[in-house]
């Protein structure tokens, strides 16, 4: 078995999800070139290799089928049914005009002129239109699927006939005795009028070729994996994940070499630092992102990291939504947004259009001053050796504090120490406050983002200007590239240009997976990096473009998210598998009803790269600490550290569960629960009319009928500015999976009599967690039962004692531990009326000490008095710290001996909004 028969396993996989076409009227205007064959069936009765086909017809549509190959289709069909629907017959009698089978075909052009050929391997039966007329008729399906028709006599077709009249009502087979003979159009056109209005439908045999639309979703995906399977040359990724064998990055690197310094204008984490890295070096980077920990800001990070070196990234998702706030993430970060394409929507390329032109008359067409990137470069190079001294500093000052406060804790029992003490004592007399040093830490590291800010927009600058004077006629390639919307003539223009200098103008790209192929090229290895964003969502089937578009690849997800659905059947699948060739394992490894592109690439890197670990991130920069700690527990094993925490700060009315005495009807409404949570919805928006800004809204119901009900209600009920004011969304968790509010009314709808699979579809597949982790600031859940109506094992049952327990608690800490320097310093502090926390958990840290006034708090990392509170919290943890809203500042024992007042005064200003002086 060869790689590209995975590729094949996986598109007709993929197409018996998605692709499959459903033909319910050859006569709509959408089927295209009709043309219906007389006289005696030959492609099938009679194994003939070809079909004559009239010039004019032939040379027409062979020249529409290659310009809209990736919109449109060939096909040869046989067997049509006619007559009403009887599956619709409670609406007005709609005619019925739909083939049984059909197969790919193409068009060639020989000596004796145009000629029609099937491909025979890839029929298709038309499942949609026989489950419509016969429900429940997955052994009928399997058995057609299984059944041979090429070669296809009267006697096979009787068998046909006769399975088919036996599962669907009031069908009529007699016409096909004529077979191989075919009914032309006349004689088909005036049966369909005559069975239009009866509750009849008839098998006749007919023949005919037309141009039909291939599922708009999937034509892409599958064209292109049609092309794949095909493919003399596959990039790294897709090798690494079909051999199933580790792939050192063996192709030349585009722009600049690795450099172990990441300049990225954002405060990053270890783990983030090390996702950034990796995403640079390995051929697949593999990150776990619960929700709110960031995982748009990591995806952000390593795209300006790559930009920076001078290298291209592309970034998918199954949503737009996705793709979205990662746009969002990297302008605001960058500080500009003309480095990357959004692609897709019509507005998006109408704005790139708009760019085009503008560049074209030489609008927008960046100057470089090079003197500029020199001065630049110098003052990088200078700020990271500022960097470089202060952490020296730091180090070798946290030490000396830690060696002196252990000996002027002592009572000095020795002459020898007594000399040492007074040593002690002269140093840290004459020594500046330790955090000054830290100020000036933080003040470089502010600087370097500022620097590494320029540095990306200077150097994009550079690339723009020099591929645009490298190749005069390279913006007017684009232009068209941009304006080109056929895809015929799309590949003509790409393949027309070098990959490279479209990626030296557009280094990021952006866009649904599902828009992929409209938008570039099926280049191996065309981007250094490509990144696949809530791959939970993501079937591999349609990743597989991706691999090949990629050097190196990143996976981001979280496996107790929402995750892709498949209807394939198992036997389809298991048949198909048989069908190329694939052994038991492979199936499994591949099992794309199952599992999803997170899930494979787990799997994948477990077996290739057995010293690797999926990176994970752990600290949750979302949620109120009560909103979060149910899906922590559940499903993270505590293992999120909540940086919203903050101590001395009340969070209790963060999650609220409102108890309602409503009924789910029969329509799935319960209209109980949806009138008390817009009656609260409507007191809310009232209240905040008042504010300068308004709170982001989301209302979530876990099934779409209540969530629709809802969504009406809220229409009669509310003006639309308010809606807009507030953006208010209505949806399912389906809906809401990668948004946030800053506050969510989740309407659980079920009451006491509710049916058992309801219960299982909201506590399966990521449902209750992404339901129940959107809002930032509160949670107001409608309950219409109790936890004395759910079993005993039941996670909602778990999820409303969570709800109903979360009480409003002071985090005032649990006392200071009692050494000297903290007893003397929290009695200090309570004299100037602060409030005082020690050995406060937060964010997997015990910190030292947490001084609060107001709503603000702030804290010390205390150093160098022998005990627990010794050691200094390393300068990682200072920064997330800070990007979560605590400010850390360090006091040591030296400095509070002699410079007591210059530590309060330091504590004093940062409530005050700055920091005193020396």
């Amino acid at each position: 078995m060869s790689q590209t028969d995975v590729v094949r396993f996986l598109r007709e996989c993929y197409r018996a999800d998605f692709g499959q076409t459903t033909l319910g009227d050859v006569f709509d205007r959408k089927v295209e070139h009709k043309l219906f064959f007389e006289g005696a069936e030959s492609l099938l009765h009679d194994r003939t290799p070809w079909l004559p086909v009239p010039h004019d017809w032939g040379e027409e549509t062979s020249a529409r089928a290659y310009l809209y190959r990736k919109e449109k289709q060939l096909i040869y069909a046989c067997f049509l049914f006619l007559g009403g629907d009887v599956a619709e017959s409670e609406a007005p009698s709609k005619p019925l005009a739909t083939p049984l089978m059909w197969f790919p075909a193409q068009i060639e052009h020989g000596s004796d002129g145009y000629v029609l050929t099937i491909s025979r391997e890839e029929r298709a039966v038309n499942d949609p239109i026989l489950d419509r007329l016969a429900p429940d008729c997955d052994d009928l399906l399997t058995w057609l699927h299984l059944t041979e028709v090429d070669g296809l006599t009267p006697d096979r077709l009787f068998q046909i006939c006769s399975r088919l009249e036996a599962r669907i009502d009031h069908l009529e087979t007699g016409a096909c005795l004529s077979y191989p003979g075919l009914w032309d159009a006349k004689k088909i056109r005036g049966l369909r009028r005559k069975l239009k209005s009866k509750q009849e439908i008839a098998l006749v045999p007919a023949a005919f070729a037309a141009l039909i639309p291939k599922p708009s979703a999937a034509r892409g995906v599958l064209s292109e994996l049609s092309e794949l399977s095909e493919a003399e040359r596959l990039s790294p990724v897709v090798r690494y994940f079909l051999s199933a064998e580790t792939v050192a990055p063996s192709w030349p690197q585009r722009g600049v070499a690795l450099e172990s310094r990441i300049r990225v204008p954002a405060v990053l984490s270890a783990e983030q630092q090390r996702i950034v890295t990796a995403a640079g070096d390995r051929t697949l980077t593999l990150v776990i992102g619960p929700p709110g920990t960031g995982k748009s800001f990591t995806i952000a990070a390593t795209v300006l990291d790559h930009l920076q070196r001078g290298q291209s990234v592309l970034i998918v998702s199954k949503m737009d939504h996705a793709v979205d706030v990662v746009a969002e993430k990297l302008a605001e970060m960058a500080g500009f947004d003309t480095f990357f394409v959004r692609g897709g929507k019509r507005v998006y390329r109408d704005a790139l259009k708009t760019r085009m032109e503008n560049l074209k008359r030489g609008i927008g067409l960046p100057e470089v001053d090079s003197q500029e990137r020199i001065q630049l470069d110098k003052a990088l190079a200078a700020n990271e050796k500022d960097i470089e001294r202060l952490l020296a500093t730091v180090a070798d000052r946290c030490t000396r504090h830690l060696r002196w406060g252990e000996e002027l804790s002592g009572a000095g029992s020795t002459p020898w120490d007594r000399i040492k003490q007074a040593y002690y004592r002269f140093r840290g007399r004459n020594e500046p406050l330790l955090w000054q040093v830290f100020e000036s830490l933080e003040e470089a590291y502010a600087l370097c983002r500022t620097l590494a800010a320029r540095q990306l927009r200077l150097g994009y600058d550079a690339r723009i200007r020099g591929a645009f004077e490298q190749d005069r006629d390279l913006l007017r390639n684009l232009s068209a590239l941009v304006k080109a919307r056929v895809s015929g003539r799309k590949e003509k223009l790409f393949a027309q240009m070098d990959p490279k200098a479209l990626l030296e103008v557009f280094p990021v790209w952006l866009m649904k997976l599902s828009d992929l192929s409209e938008q570039l090229p099926l280049f191996p290895g065309m981007f250094d990096l490509a990144i696949i964003d809530e791959a939970t969502q993501c079937d591999m089937a349609s990743c597989v473009p991706v691999f090949q578009r990629a050097r190196r690849l990143m996976v981001v997800g979280d496996p107790h998210q929402l995750r892709h659905l498949s209807f394939v059947a198992r036997d389809t699948q298991a048949r198909l598998g048989q069908r190329f060739g694939l052994t038991v394992e492979q199936i499994e490894r591949f099992d794309y009803r199952q599992r999803s592109m997170l899930e494979l690439a787990e799997v994948v890197q477990g077996d290739t790269e057995r010293a690797a670990r999926p990176f994970f991130l752990n600290e949750h920069f979302r949620s109120e600490p009560p909103i979060i700690a149910f899906s922590n527990r559940e499903f993270y094993g505590q293992g999120l550290h909540v940086m919203t925490e903050k101590p001395g700060i009340s969070h209790g009315c963060a999650l609220e569960i409102v108890t309602c005495a409503g009924t789910r009807g029969k329509d799935g409404t319960n209209p109980v629960e949806a009138e008390r949570l817009l009656t609260d919805l409507e007191t809310l928006v009232a209240s905040a009319e008042v504010r300068a800004t308004a709170p982001s809204i989301g209302i979530l119901a876990p099934f779409r009928k209540q969530a629709d009900y809802l969504a009406g209600c809220l229409q009669e009920r509310l003006p639309m500015d308010v809606t807009r004011r507030h953006r208010i969304f209505v949806g399912t968790a389906h809906s809401f999976q990668g948004q946030e509010r800053d506050l969510m009314f989740l309407s659980l709808t079920l009451c006491p009599d509710y049916h058992s699979a309801s219960l299982r579809f909201l506590e399966r597949g990521g449902v209750l967690n992404v339901a129940v982790t959107r809002a930032r600031a509160r949670q107001s859940v409608y309950a219409s039962l109790e936890t004395s109506h759910l079993p005993e094992h039941s996670l909602l049952r778990r999820y409303l004692w969570h709800g109903r327990a979360a009480t409003p608690i002071e985090k005032n800490g649990s006392g200071v531990a009692g050494d000297l320097f903290a007893r003397e310093l929290r009695m200090e502090l309570e004299a100037r009326g602060f409030r005082v926390s020690g050995a406060v958990s937060m964010a997997g840290l015990v910190l030292d000490m947490v001084v609060s006034r107001g709503d603000r708090s702030l804290g010390l990392d205390l150093i160098g008095y022998p005990g627990p509170f010794a050691d200094v919290f390393p300068l990682e943890r200072y920064q997330m710290l800070g990007r979560a809203g605590l400010r850390m500042l360090p006091l040591t024992y030296v400095d509070w001996l002699f410079k007591r007042e210059g530590c309060l005064d330091a504590i004093e200003a940062c409530f005050a909004g700055h920091r005193s002086g020396p």
